[in-house]
């Protein structure tokens, strides 16, 4: 069997999804599991690499990463404190939107 992807977890840890033409490989979504094992340092890394091609049966692509909304985080806390700073209580905050749910 001719296997041209990426289909073992070391490989991508070895830095072998490309071709010889510099191409990103597809890769294999079963490796997923492996890069959410609690042992994996770049567990991030890895899962936006495996989610690159990843799309769902509308086309639409599967994509986050990790910090993409901090500078967003940051200004709505400022408003926030702003707003809410005369109360002298906690204030807190639930987030209820999903990234890769």
């Amino acid at each position: 069997m001719l296997k041209l992807g990426v289909y073992k977890f070391e490989q991508l840890r070895n830095g072998k999804d490309t071709t010889i033409f510099g191409r990103m490989k597809k890769v294999d979504l079963s490796l997923l599991k492996d890069a959410y094992s609690a042992e994996e340092p770049d567990r991030t890394k890895y899962y936006e690499r495996i989610m690159l091609d990843q799309m769902d049966d509308r086309g639409a692509y599967k994509r986050t990463y990790r910090s993409r909304f901090d500078k967003f985080d940051a200004a709505v806390l400022d408003i926030l404190n702003e707003r809410f700073a005369a109360r002298n209580s906690e204030l807190r905050i639930h987030d209820s939107a999903i990234s890769n749910g």
